[in-house]
């Protein structure tokens, strides 16, 4: 089947015919878009590359490849702060079941061979919508499972009503406490926010405060992001979220709250006043920290459903093989004292 297809690299000028892609298909997410990764790359003096796959000149999928050398390594990497960066599949019109697995295993297959020529190492997060990649297995890529929560969106009441009970109280002490959430684009007064919940845990932000931003402006001209921050009656910033979406798929991207405002709900009512503006556009949103034990009990907590994700993974370099087997026994030695 991957005989039909032939992958290359996209020329800046077929950018858009890519982004429609994203845009439509189930499998496409705002992190594959070149406005979020092109961003992020040039932000971070990464290599960005959009690799298409095609069958008798009509794109069907493609990926979105965020890279790094390492010394003569080529290495595509996850790129921080991003839920996928996945292969995009654009799907058959058929009702035909074989014909669609066929089809989706012939352009993974094809994209996981170009990547394997033209790679060292590649690092793969698919949408949940894709759990297929056998294309890529067959070629000696390895699997794991991933996970997300997926929030079912409706009224304020339906999603309160499915959320764990203390949840809802929440929400109504920090209505009480004439707490306001809004759309907002003051993207400067939600960075200090969101670099102070990292440095509560002695840690710095994946992404610079710049790029953030770089990247949430470059969202709004098109229309694919929203910030929503929660003030106090007297003005303050208490807490924030940035939403992307697609045309099929909303995200939760980045979330910050003031730790003394935790207790009295903050985060949950930011939460589900960022969820009842989505409801106005979208039925579910991408609830990201599935996979980080201190914070996937909120997502679970706020009513989210668990969904399966694949990461695939390639490292063709023995040499990269040996250092990230030193890596990791590192990682889990013991320490001496």
């Amino acid at each position: 089947m991957s005989e039909e297809f032939t992958a290359r690299s996209l020329t800046p000028e077929e950018y858009p015919l890519w982004d429609a892609l994203v845009d439509t298909a189930p499998s496409g997410t705002p992190f594959q878009a070149t406005w979020w990764m092109g961003t992020l790359a040039r932000e971070l003096k990464a290599h960005f590359e959009v690799v298409g796959c095609f069958r008798k000149g009509v794109l069907w999928g493609g990926c979105a490849l965020f890279g790094r050398r390492t010394g003569p390594f080529c290495r595509l990497v996850f790129p921080p702060s991003a839920l996928y960066n996945g292969i995009v599949v654009k799907p058959r019109d058929t009702d035909s079941y074989p014909t669609q697995v066929m089809h989706t295993i012939g352009v993974t297959e094809c994209l996981g061979s170009w990547i394997r020529q033209h790679a060292h190492e590649a690092h793969l997060t698919h949408h949940h919508s894709l759990l297929d990649v056998r294309g890529l297995i067959w070629q000696g890529w390895r699997s794991r499972v991933r996970y997300t929560y997926i929030l079912p969106l409706g009224s304020r009441e339906e999603m309160i009503g499915r959320a764990e009970r203390t949840r809802g109280a929440m929400f109504r002490q920090a209505e009480r406490a004439g707490l306001r959430c809004e759309p907002s684009d003051d993207i400067e007064a939600f960075l200090p926010l969101y670099a102070r919940t990292f440095a509560r845990h002695g840690l710095e932000s994946p992404v610079p405060l710049p790029a953030i931003a770089a990247i949430y402006r470059a969202g709004r001209e098109r229309g694919a992001a929203q910030l929503f921050l929660t003030r106090t009656p007297a003005g303050e910033v208490v807490s924030g979220t940035i939403a992307l979406w697609t045309q099929r798929n909303a995200m939760l991207w980045l979330a910050a709250s003031k730790p003394e405002w935790l207790e009295q709900g903050a985060s949950v009512f930011t939460y589900f006043e960022t969820f009842v503006h989505l409801a106005e556009r979208f039925q579910e949103v991408d609830f990201a920290s599935a996979n980080v034990h201190s914070l996937h009990h909120n997502a679970a907590l706020l009513g989210g459903e668990l969904r399966l994700v694949a990461r695939t993974e390639l490292t063709r370099s023995p040499a990269l093989r040996f250092f990230h087997a030193l890596r990791h026994i590192r990682r889990f030695q013991p320490e001496e004292g």
